[in-house]
């Protein structure tokens, strides 16, 4: 089974650490080595903007599949070989 419902707490629980989880480890990384100005800009336009586009497209992709996994939307899109690469 691909799908299995969730309650929205533990929903947005598991949303919000899969998108902020490595940012306490990779942050200060990227400040030692790039500075914080290019990180600040990179956080707020790549957070916003690359994560919203990509959280967005994925969604309605799934959702005009009738709610399948966005491997099975590879799967019927372009083929099984890409869905076993993804």
């Amino acid at each position: 089974m691909d799908y299995v419902p969730a309650k929205a707490p533990v929903l947005m629980g598991h949303h919000f650490s899969s998108i902020a989880g490595a940012g306490p480890i990779n942050g200060p990384i990227q400040v030692a080595v790039f500075g914080w100005v290019p990180v600040v800009l990179w956080v707020l336009i790549g957070g916003i903007f690359f994560g919203a586009v990509h959280d967005y497209g994925s969604l309605f992709a799934s959702i005009r599949h009738k709610g399948q996994s966005i491997g099975e939307v590879i799967a019927l899109n372009i083929g099984d070989r890409a869905k076993k690469l993804f």
